[in-house]
């Protein structure tokens, strides 16, 4: 195999600025280009400076895993632990949050049946989330913990999740000396993570072309690619290949079939007072409240307002209109879901800073399951087509960091 001298990436979010990373520290003289059709990197990932402090676009935090550690070092960013009073998390159920939506009689009952079913926790081919709680603790643990959980992390519907995409990794071979130390998060927000790491990128070699329209008219040309956009993007690249072939236009078809939720996070800012404190609140369906969750931020984190920073999160599997509504009706479903919470009439904020996307983040279901078991991946892989995205089995920074180090490492070693 010839050795590679050149790689172009389309994208410029964390899955193509990661992959670039990985390059330049394995093989600094090989040539890179970046491609990004917007005027600005990170993709979903960002922070906002607001007259009251700071506001993320999307993710607040990160898992601090040796590999993060290392770029943050790299690149010079300082990561944040999270204050003590994030320790707090909330469930809420039965109009009251609760750091434990169960009882003593129903948590032992869902341990018992764990311990009963320990030896076949692993999940099965084409199990949903719903299918896989009930099978190994019961219906309340899966409606009340597991499904409340995954939907403020993944936005999807636990009746339709994969079990296998969700919980799949913990069953898979540790990788060597790594192990999860919690969440952190860069001193300056998470866009000082995307800034320091583009700075880092372009010291080292790698050109970025922002704001072009990117078109691959001719796939035989462009070898080694990674393509590191949303599958969706994806799609809509590969098709345009006049000398595609069979594999590419399967590879097209079925991107084309990964749903992606829609999310809307909007945070506020408030005078102090005495509202519930901790790292935030998950709500539970059918509890009379629209948010998927609420983030308490200035309880989190340091350095970002003087005032009380929440960011509420709405949309996902059970609210795909969301982002048509207006920013007065955002702002309105926030203080109503903040007075159930709070069970007495919410304050009004400071200021609001509201973030839409039609396209977030996919959802992790049974069809996604089926459509990563049919990617002809290995096939494309060996002619130089590389694909990277959060639609892949992993949708954390700290996990995508891992998974393009992974890649590159297969480009390379060819």
């Amino acid at each position: 195999m010839n050795p590679i001298k050149e790689v172009k990436i389309i994208g410029a979010g964390a899955s193509g600025l990661f992959a670039a990373y990985w390059i330049k520290k394995y093989r600094p003289e090989i040539s890179v280009t970046v491609y990004e059709q917007s005027a600005i990197p990170g993709g979903l990932i960002g922070t906002i400076e607001t007259p009251h402090g700071l506001a993320e676009r999307a993710a607040n935090g990160l898992i601090f895993t040796k590999q993060m550690e290392d770029l943050a070092r790299q690149i010079g960013v300082g990561l944040l632990a999270p204050k003590a009073t994030a320790k707090k998390r909330y469930f809420f159920w039965n109009s009251t949050p609760r750091r434990w939506p169960l009882d003593i009689c129903e948590t032992f009952y869902a341990f018992m049946k764990f311990v009963f079913n320990f030896s076949k926790r692993k999940p099965r081919t084409d199990e949903t989330v719903w299918q896989w709680g009930l099978r190994l603790f019961g219906e309340k643990m899966t409606e009340r913990v597991i499904g409340t959980a995954l939907l403020g992390i993944y936005s999807g519907d636990p009746k339709v999740m994969s079990a296998s995409l969700i919980f799949g990794r913990f069953f898979e071979p540790k990788v060597k000396n790594e192990k999860y130390r919690g969440t952190v998060s860069p001193s300056l927000g998470m866009g000082e993570l995307i800034a320091s790491l583009v700075i880092w990128l372009k010291k080292h070699g790698v050109d970025f072309k922002f704001g072009e329209p990117v078109t691959l008219p001719e796939w035989s040309r462009e070898r080694p690619l990674i393509v590191c956009t949303s599958a969706y993007q994806a799609s809509g690249l590969m098709g345009l290949g006049s000398s595609a072939g069979s594999e590419i236009a399967e590879l097209s078809n079925l991107l084309k079939q990964v749903e992606v939720l829609p999310i809307v996070t909007a945070t506020a800012y408030f005078e102090p007072g005495p509202d519930l404190s901790g790292f935030g609140c998950l709500f539970s369906r059918n509890q009379g409240v629209r948010a998927l969750g609420v983030l308490f931020n200035s309880d989190i984190w340091d350095n970002r307002s003087q005032l009380r920073s929440e960011t509420w999160i709405f949309g996902g599997a059970f609210d795909r209109e969301i982002t048509k509504a207006g920013d007065a009706e955002i702002v309105e479903m926030l203080l109503k879901d903040r007075t159930t919470l709070n069970k007495s009439p919410s304050a009004q904020p400071k200021h609001v800073e509201i973030t839409r996307r039609d396209r977030a983040i996919p959802h992790y279901d049974l069809n996604l399951e089926r459509i990563l078991r049919n990617l002809p991946l290995s096939n494309l892989e060996k002619h130089g087509l590389f694909i990277n995205g959060n639609y892949l089995g992993q949708i954390g920074l700290s996990r995508i960091l891992e998974r393009s180090e992974q890649l590159v490492q297969r480009m390379i070693n060819g």
